[in-house]
């Protein structure tokens, strides 16, 4: 079979295709050797196995004549093919168009003891996927250290993002809030967190760290859309500065969660 030398590849590639990469004399060669030699393929979603360019470029340089432990490459090492830095339970699915998506799932006995997040998707970004992999294994860590305690808010699902600052701060930091005013600060927050991003997705969802002073803008400027221009300049308005005193609350107690530098967007706009 002629190498890769001597054609153009795809990302994905079925079985023969990959045999025909890697120059083995037959598909089921190439088949007998999946998981020693060769890596294993991906389940794509729709299609079933394909093996991944990049995975099979990782053992290029290796043959049946050449073993994997010629070159100081384990045979765990070919079957998990991942580069250095991967996070522990951080794992790749691939979609149907070809593209890498990510997602992180502890291990079961961990959740069979009560951790309570079973699984959460990163999303397609790989950088973005295993910061928040890495900062999910610590709660992890942290949890294993003391189970049996009160479980945080911080071990839930979407940690870091603006609508765990809203709900840090409510549940924290408006110990000085009158009853009375209570129920106007959640009708503020609702309309920043609920508000619809261009792509379809709610603010509250976003990453704090995603956060800008012309991205505020775009929320501001809906708010005050509407007949009653007074009464929605102050609404708008109150939405600002209830969602910039929770940001300010917050970061004094968790820096780390916010962008360098540290400049709240919401504060400028009030």
């Amino acid at each position: 079979m002629d190498g890769p030398a001597n054609a153009s590849w795809p990302r994905l590639m079925r079985a023969d295709r990959a045999a025909r990469y890697v120059d083995e004399k037959s598909v089921e060669a190439f088949r007998r050797a999946v998981g020693t030699l060769y890596p294993r393929p991906r389940k794509v979603v729709g299609k079933g196995d394909r093996w991944l360019k990049d995975d099979l470029d990782r053992v290029s340089i290796v043959s049946p004549a050449r073993p994997p432990r010629a070159f100081g490459i384990s045979q765990r090492a070919m079957r998990v093919a991942k580069p250095a830095g991967w996070p522990r339970y951080m794992r790749e699915k691939i979609l149907a168009d070809g593209k890498p998506a990510y997602f992180w799932a502890p291990h079961e006995r961990d959740i069979k003891r009560g951790f309570t997040i079973t699984s959460e998707a990163l999303g397609q970004e790989y950088g973005a996927a295993r910061e928040r992999a890495a900062e999910l294994n610590r709660h992890l860590d942290a949890w294993r250290a003391g189970r049996g305690e009160e479980r945080s808010l911080d071990l839930h699902p979407g940690v870091g993002t603006v609508e765990w600052l809203v709900e840090r701060y409510k549940r924290d930091g408006m110990e000085k809030v009158s009853p009375r005013s209570r129920p106007e600060y959640e009708r503020a927050f609702n309309l920043v967190l609920r508000h619809k991003t261009k792509i379809g997705t709610e603010v509250g969802a976003a990453p704090i760290k995603a956060m800008t002073t012309l991205g505020v803008e775009k929320i501001y400027k809906p708010l005050l859309e509407g007949a009653r221009v007074k009464k929605r300049l102050r609404q708008a308005n109150v939405c600002m500065i209830r969602m910039a005193r929770a940001w300010d609350w917050v970061f004094k107690r968790y820096p780390n969660m916010f962008p360098v530098p540290a400049v709240n967007p919401f504060g400028r706009l009030n």
